[in-house]
């Protein structure tokens, strides 16, 4: 059977925070596999052809950390977070490691850089790992470095 993921939405302010909470509690006890935090921010302006739209990409990371590191505290080291918003570096995937994610996800990264940005995170992910002695993830999501 494959693994269920449930993304959630993004959130700025303490209600947002608790209903987001909230959801995680409730698709943990369904039994879902892991979290991706978070999703687009909406975004309304007549510009957009239907009047809204989501803001993607590189103005989410720091809501994406935040939001990753306060689901982590939540829910423990049992499920799985995949940190979706803003990745663009290994830099970034090193951040959202940190904060408490297993894996990151891509998207506006691939569009503005192209496939090649994978490949790259990946490189520097391993630079960065090696020359800190870092032997896996769960080592890297622990370290001071």
């Amino acid at each position: 059977m494959k693994p269920l993921f449930v993304k959630m939405p993004p959130y700025n302010n303490e209600e947002g925070r608790e209903n987001v909470l909230t959801l995680v509690r409730i698709a943990l006890k369904e039994g879902i596999d892991a979290i991706t935090a978070a999703n687009t921010h909406p975004v309304t302006d007549a510009r957009l052809a239907v009047g809204r739209g989501g803001l993607s990409g590189q103005p989410l990371l720091e809501d994406t950390i935040r939001i990753v590191r306060e689901i982590r505290l939540e829910i423990g080291r049992d499920v799985a977070i995949n940190a979706c918003g803003g990745i663009f570096t290994h830099l970034d995937a090193i951040r959202a490691i940190k904060a408490g994610a297993n894996t990151v996800q891509l998207f506006t990264g691939l569009i503005y850089e192209g496939p090649s940005v994978a490949k790259n995170i990946n490189l520097g992910l391993a630079k960065y790992m090696t020359q800190r002695g870092i032997h896996s993830i769960q080592e890297l999501a622990k370290s001071e470095a």
